[in-house]
Parts: C-alpha cells; sequence; structure tokens
C-alpha cells in the first residue's frame, strides 16, 4: 500500500518524479543508467522516464533484501529500459507480461 500512496502522490505532483528524485522516496537505482527506485522500506519500484522525460515507465517491483540492486536485476533493469529504447525508435512498443526473476 505505501508504494502505491508514493505513486499517487508521484502523480499529483506538478513535476512528476523530478520533485522525490534525490529523497529518501526515490534515488537512482543503477548509478549513470538514468534508472531509478521508489522506495518504502524493503519495497522498491524501479522506473525510468520515456520519450522526453514526458512519461515514465515502471519496469518492476521488488522485495529487495540488499543494500545495492543486484547484478541480475541490474542487467534486467538495463534490458528492460534498452528494449524500450529500442522499440520507440521502431515506433512499436511491445508489453512483456513474464515477470519472475529467477
Amino acid at each position: 500500500m505505501a508504494l502505491i500512496a508514493i505513486i499517487k502522490m508521484v502523480q499529483s505532483e506538478v513535476k512528476g518524479p523530478q520533485a522525490f528524485r534525490g529523497t529518501s522516496l526515490c534515488h537512482e537505482a543503477i548509478d549513470g543508467e538514468g534508472i531509478y527506485e521508489f522506495i518504502k522500506k524493503p519495497l522498491r519500484i524501479y522506473w525510468f522516464y520515456g520519450q522526453g522525460e514526458k512519461i515514465v515507465i515502471c519496469a518492476y517491483g521488488i522485495i529487495k533484501r540488499h543494500t545495492k540492486t543486484d547484478k541480475q536485476d541490474r542487467k534486467r533493469l538495463i534490458e528492460l529500459r534498452d528494449k524500450y529504447l529500442d522499440d520507440v525508435a521502431i515506433d512499436h512498443i511491445s508489453i512483456s507480461r513474464r515477470r519472475r526473476l529467477s
């Protein structure tokens, strides 16, 4: 529920997620990659900006058990972001329903 409250706050904020970046609620999850996380205790929602930083793409959510984003999640997040950017380039966004990381 707490993450839903954060998303609702972001929706109602004129600046969107920009208003929360660098706070205890949101920071860059992977340095230099433009992939961020909304944070509420162990819960995380990873996200990145879409076209022109006018939309936000929520990649997925997890219960984070470590202080750093683990290698498997880092790799998957970068792949999702890159796939999105590739899809935008060809003007065809695909949606994947598979969401369990092994």
